[in-house]
């Protein structure tokens, strides 16, 4: 009877993260896999695409959370609902490529859920210890000047506005078929 529980537990897992992947494609970086069609790949009932208007398209926002592993992440979001997820090591000092979105950056989505109302962010990601890419599901307030993501374990990060020169955010989301 246990090994039938551990078998349909198995089961349940590898369909499960089956149903969160997407087509793919590996970015120049060769670390990130990015949607081939973000509309299909982020494609859920229970939830639709937003653009709150409090979110400033024409900045970025800096995580601003300690992290023991000595990264932070960048938030860059696009009037058309997208945002990519950046993220550094180490380093303060931006350039223009820094968010060339052909060569860096996690895809994502901000989302309204139909049934609670929350907003959230999906971010196509790693999503396990064992490598798997598919949707994760962050819920997000912005606070004034300040993006806070709430994990499903209740984990905060939070995010603050900084603004870098204009020429630095001339890439698009470049979500392939999803703009």
């Amino acid at each position: 009877m246990v090994k039938y529980c551990h078998i349909f537990i198995l089961i349940s897992l590898l369909i499960s993260c089956q149903s969160q992947q997407c087509k793919s494609v590996l970015l120049s970086n060769t670390r990130t896999w990015i949607p081939l069609d973000c509309t299909e790949c982020f494609k859920n009932k229970d939830y639709s695409k937003i653009i709150p208007v409090e979110i400033d398209t024409e900045s970025i926002y800096e995580e601003t959370t300690q992290r023991t592993d000595g990264w932070y992440s960048v938030l860059k979001f696009y009037s058309n609902g997208y945002l990519n997820y950046f993220s550094f090591q180490d380093v303060t000092i931006y350039t223009k490529e820094s968010f060339n979105s052909k060569i860096n950056g996690l895809r994502g989505r901000i989302t309204k859920n139909v049934k609670n109302s929350k907003n959230y962010i999906q971010t196509y990601c790693i999503i396990n210890h064992s490598g798997d890419w598919g949707i994760k599901t962050e819920e997000i307030e912005v606070r004034g000047d300040e993006i806070h993501l709430i994990s499903e374990s209740g984990h905060v990060s939070v995010f603050k506005k900084k603004i870098v020169p204009k020429e630095f955010l001339s890439y698009d989301a470049d979500c392939r078929n999803g703009l």
